[in-house]
């Protein structure tokens, strides 16, 4: 028999369970498939490093659109971008390509692009990242 745990889903609040090992692999955050395909918030990572930004004391903005592109956070005092690249999509060859035009686009409007790979930032507590983030953009806090 299964060690099933409850959930909340993100997007309809619906109560569930799951398998403790589905939970462990970081699924959990949605009742089905449609819920997952309609949900239009943070992702798991993002939700991270907004926490890690906050314990940083660090201003920032987030989905802030420049010309065709949205970035995941905007941190205008250091003028630095930060990026969430899941692996689910950000190992595509497309969105690698999409992401380097917009790693061009930002540098020539003289901003900063720090990415955080999910790999990486599951290797670091939020008080880890936020140390780390202040150490990559503390030469350019003014």
């Amino acid at each position: 028999m299964r060690d099933y745990v409850m959930s909340v889903c993100k997007r309809c609040g619906k109560t569930f369970g799951l398998p403790r090992g589905d939970l462990e692999r970081g699924r959990g955050n949605f009742c089905n498939y449609r819920c997952y395909l309609t949900y239009r918030g943070p992702s798991t990572l993002e939700e991270k490093m907004e926490k890690a930004l906050n314990l940083a004391r660090i201003k920032f903005e987030r989905e802030i659109k420049f010309k065709r592109f949205h970035v995941d956070f905007l941190l205008r005092d250091s003028k630095t971008v930060i990026e969430c690249d899941g692996e689910y999509w950000h190992l595509s060859p497309k969105i690698q390509d999409r992401d380097k035009r917009k790693d061009e686009l930002l540098k020539s409007l003289g901003y900063k692009v720090l990415r955080f790979s999910g790999k990486t930032m599951d290797k670091f507590s939020e008080k880890q990242l936020a140390d780390r983030i202040i150490d990559l953009v503390k030469p350019t806090i003014h």
